[in-house]
């Protein structure tokens, strides 16, 4: 098993939590490269699918994408893609979402959630 899927499983494992208490179910799919990724994900580093009248979601990881990443960065994607689960609610619950300032929010609570933790 390659280094960075390592971290990616042991940072999954920490943080898994934040998502697991309110009854979710998370599937983590890792990719070797761009073309496993889904479609809307190819550029993405990784990318999260949700349904939530289910509790149901799936990360997927591209492992090529974030070889170079260190261990701080490995863990900021995790805890970014386990908060847009967390985010699943007010995404359903819209027609349409505007991309910009979803990620904006994701990216400042994660950041948020890593700081506390850490702290």
């Amino acid at each position: 098993m390659s280094e960075i899927k390592k971290l990616f499983k042991y940072h999954f494992k920490r943080w898994v939590y934040l998502i697991e208490f309110f009854g979710w179910n998370l599937t983590v799919v890792y990719c070797d490269s761009s073309d496993s990724m889904p479609e809307e994900f190819r550029d993405s580093a990784a990318g999260t699918t949700s349904v939530f009248k289910y509790l149901r979601a799936v990360i997927y990881v591209n492992l090529r994408e974030c070889s170079g990443m260190d261990a701080s960065k490995v863990e900021e994607v995790v805890v970014h893609e386990l908060t847009h689960v967390l985010v699943a609610p007010l995404i359903a619950s819209l027609e349409t979402v505007e991309i910009v300032p979803l990620e904006y929010t994701v990216t400042t609570i994660g950041r948020v959630l890593q700081g506390l933790r850490n702290g």
